[in-house]
């Protein structure tokens, strides 16, 4: 066993290692087809595009459909000949949905088919987990309390990562290293302003409540949950029939689930090489001060995940936060790659379960609830963005309006699983909002949006693991 989790670990890291080198290795190039005019003439009935530069960007189309494909700047040459005075989100609209890249497409599709079995896996794998260890805690008093736990760690973890956040925003990266060079930026992501007012209002009204019960995962959790619950007020006879016909079904999904933990590393490949070519792409026409941003959010990611949690980890359940780490590193790379904390759910419980240091009955049931209700990373990243653009925009932020926004912010992120298609963004837009600030200044995160949000969801993952064990250990 240890030595198949140790060869794992090596091939998930030599996996990293090659999407870095495939992605800056196989440079996309550009041409125009068929499907480009279509999407170009369906964005312009949208008004994705102004009505000029999609005219504008239609003739160019349709003279180059056909062409070979070309390297970046002679296709932006030729571009820029139809698009003289179009404006440069519309031209690089157009270079992006020109981009050609067989390569990183072919190892990209790969990396979603992964993803998409992943996602699948989950949502047998919660309901078994969630319902067969409340069944083990034995009662629903244990039950509860176990989960009341964990609501406990969360949103204290939760509120010492924002801390750690306005920390770092406010005083380790000062006001004075950025200029506001981001005030005339007017849009942010695809996001109109009567998008952003929706979005508002749906999180803070009824219908978030309509939104959560929405969501497969939420249901599918309150549904694992009050199985356990009334299984556990059964009669001896059927319970113990039931039981074993959920721990049947748990021990089915988990072995599924082991053989798609030994794929992670094609899979993480395959999920990494396109953000690496992505993200290279984006980068080339970056703000300078951009990255001076990237540093202090990502510093206050890392201070969190490899400081804090470590310490708490250690005086909480004295176990080696080293060695831990180590041993939950293939899920920690897949939520990761994924950016996506509810397809590593089912490989971390897997892992941690393979370990046997943490009874089942802490493990099955704690860790999909904090998937749900630990959302620290992704909360201290979006507050930070929050912060961050007061300050590009030259709005002094004060003490009530940080505390302000360490209310807000996990409250949308807990609330926003599943929910909203860029968490980030859009919490970080809805934040702004209430505290009156202009969300299109976020446009400033897009070139690293993605990049963030893998460390954030990463970070979600290490945060509900440590907890599940700082629980376990008060249990016994």
């Amino acid at each position: 066993m240890f030595r198949q989790e140790k060869k794992r670990h090596w091939l998930v890291l030599l996996s990293v290692l090659l999407s870095l080198f495939f992605g800056i290795y196989f440079q996309p190039k550009y041409k125009v087809t068929p499907g480009e005019i279509r999407q170009l003439e369906s964005d312009t009935a949208s008004r994705k595009i102004s009505p000029e530069a999609a005219a504008q960007a239609l003739l160019f189309a349709r003279q180059e459909v056909g062409n070979d494909a070309t390297n970046k700047e002679d296709f932006l040459e030729t571009l820029q000949a139809y698009m003289p005075s179009s404006d440069k989100e519309a031209v690089q609209y157009i270079l992006k949905i020109c981009e050609y890249n067989p390569p990183v497409t072919i190892v990209a599709t790969i990396g979603e088919i992964y993803l998409r079995i992943l996602l699948i896996l989950s949502l047998p794998f919660l309901f078994f987990s969630v319902s067969f260890g409340i069944i083990q805690s034995g009662n629903t008093s244990n039950a509860g309390r176990i989960h009341l736990k964990m609501i406990i760690y969360a949103f204290g973890s939760t509120f010492a990562a924002l801390l750690i956040g306005i920390v770092f925003a406010g005083w380790i990266f000062p006001r004075s290293e950025i200029r506001s060079e981001f005030a005339d930026l007017k849009q942010i992501s695809e996001y109109t302003e009567h998008q952003l007012d929706t979005l508002f209002y749906d999180t803070f009204s009824l219908k978030l409540i309509y939104n959560i019960f929405e969501n497969h995962w939420i249901l599918l959790l309150i549904a694992a949950g009050v199985t356990g619950i009334f299984i556990l007020k059964l009669s001896t006879k059927n319970r113990n029939t039931l039981s074993d016909f959920l721990r049947a079904g748990f021990e089915l999904v988990q072995k599924i689930t082991e053989f798609v933990i030994h794929l992670a590393p094609i899979g993480i490949f395959g999920l990494l090489v396109p953000v690496v070519a992505n993200t290279r792409l984006s980068l080339q026409n970056t703000n300078n001060e951009i990255p001076y941003i990237f540093i202090g959010i990502i510093s206050a990611l890392f201070f969190y995940a490899f400081v804090f949690l470590p310490a708490l980890l250690y005086f909480g359940s004295k176990t080696k936060p080293s060695q831990f780490f180590k041993e939950q590193l293939t899920p920690l790379l897949v939520a990761f790659a994924s950016a996506d904390i509810k397809a590593a759910v089912a490989p971390a419980v897997t892992v941690l379960k393979e370990q046997g240091k943490i009874p089942d009955k802490e493990v099955s049931s704690t860790l999909p609830l904090a998937m749900i209700v630990n959302m620290s990373g992704t909360a201290l990243f979006s507050a930070m963005a929050v912060i961050f653009m007061a300050r590009i925009h030259r709005f002094d932020l004060e003490f009530g309006e940080l505390i302000i926004i360490a209310i807000i912010t996990p409250a949308v992120s807990m609330s926003g699983l599943g929910i909203f298609p860029f968490p980030v963004l859009i919490i970080s837009s809805i934040s702004a909002k209430v505290l009156n600030l202009p969300p299109e200044g976020l446009v400033f995160l897009l070139p690293f949006e993605r990049l963030l949000q893998m460390f954030s969801s990463a970070i979600d993952l290490w945060s509900g693991i440590c907890g599940v064990s700082i629980i376990a250990s008060s249990e016994n």
